[in-house]
């Protein structure tokens, strides 16, 4: 997803998400980008001899572009784990310490339309795969959808959405890949119950379980 900013607040997102910049110049002044795998941020500072300008030249402009670990380079290795991580298994997020957020337990009633629970991880993190466990009470069409959150500028991204319940059964979430959430960015878990409306069952009272694979640097 594309996020495009004025340099101010591509500066606060350079400091938060730690990505490198690259830019191109012209005569007019410069386009100016970066990512943290996820979201792509953008901006455009004009020759105009403005604070912008300045600030950029003097601070910014001679670091470097790339970072050719991350870019420009085929990796030779087949595994979609980063190298520097291990493989890290957690139904909850960071919050003073790892995996002491938010878990991943969903108790819905009939009357609940939703539940969501919001984790987030005191490093960068790559999600693997997962896992959710759906007692025998789950109506069909309640379902799940996962958002990916920027605390400023909201839903910037998504893992998947209304992904279909399966009653008693672990339902996995697989993939061959990974894909980075920063530091700073929040995972929501979203689980919507049925609305007994066309082929959905009546809302009803069930559980769900989440379980994460992901890659991370931290082990303790």
């Amino acid at each position: 997803m594309d996020l495009k900013l004025n340099w101010t607040d591509f500066k606060s997102n350079i400091n938060i998400f730690g990505f490198d910049i690259r830019y191109v110049e012209t005569s007019s002044g410069y386009s100016v980008w970066g990512t943290d795998g996820i979201v792509n941020f953008l901006t455009n500072i004009n020759k105009d001899s403005g604070a912008d300008q300045i600030d950029f030249e003097t601070n910014y402009k001679t670091l470097p572009t790339t970072n050719q670990a991350t870019f420009g380079k085929t990796k030779s290795y087949v595994s979609p784990r980063p190298e520097g991580c291990t493989t890290y298994f957690t139904s909850a997020g960071d919050n003073g310490g790892m995996s002491q957020g938010n878990e991943l337990i969903f108790k819905m009633l009939s009357t609940d339309s939703y539940k969501q629970v919001d984790i987030s991880f005191s490093e960068d993190v790559w999600f693997k795969d997962g896992q959710i466990w759906c007692s025998a009470t789950t109506p069909v069409g309640a379902c799940l959808d996962t958002e990916i959150v920027h605390p400023q500028y909201g839903v910037v991204g998504s893992f998947g959405r209304k992904i279909l319940l399966v009653p008693d059964w672990i339902q996995p979430l697989d993939t061959e890949d990974s894909g980075k959430v920063s530091a700073g960015l929040i995972v929501r878990l979203k689980i919507h119950n049925a609305n007994g409306q066309g082929d959905h069952d009546q809302p009803a009272n069930f559980t769900a379980i989440g379980r994460l694979e992901i890659y991370r640097v931290g082990q303790v």
